[in-house]
């Protein structure tokens, strides 16, 4: 894995982090860890969910070791169905993008 830390706050420098950290996860085969701050995680889960593949995977664990501990990973096409409200708390954010292999087939 590789750890980040925060990403850029406005677009499109966010937009190009985030692309980066799919292409470093696909290239290197490693989870790449990020962190918000609380108040802006919501918007952080929507532009992940706005400029990852769809089969990339991500995981938020959030208020970790609190009676609200919530802990979910999924693909970016699961994440965009969710409800919940990540604001105001501490949140880990973690993107796995599995190696794609082009195929040739020959005749």
């Amino acid at each position: 894995f590789a750890f980040h830390g925060y990403l850029p706050i406005k677009s499109p420098e966010r937009q190009n982090a985030i692309k980066d950290l799919e292409r470093r996860s696909m290239a290197n085969n490693e989870t790449e860890l990020l962190i918000e701050t609380p108040f802006r995680n919501n918007a952080m889960l929507q532009d992940l969910c706005k400029t990852l593949h769809p089969a990339t995977r991500v995981c938020v664990a959030c208020n970790l070791t609190c009676e609200d501990e919530l802990i979910i990973s999924q693909s970016i096409g699961e994440w965009k169905a969710f409800k919940g409200d990540l604001n105001k708390k501490p949140a880990v954010f973690l993107v796995y993008s599995e190696p794609r292999r082009n195929y040739r087939f020959h005749k």
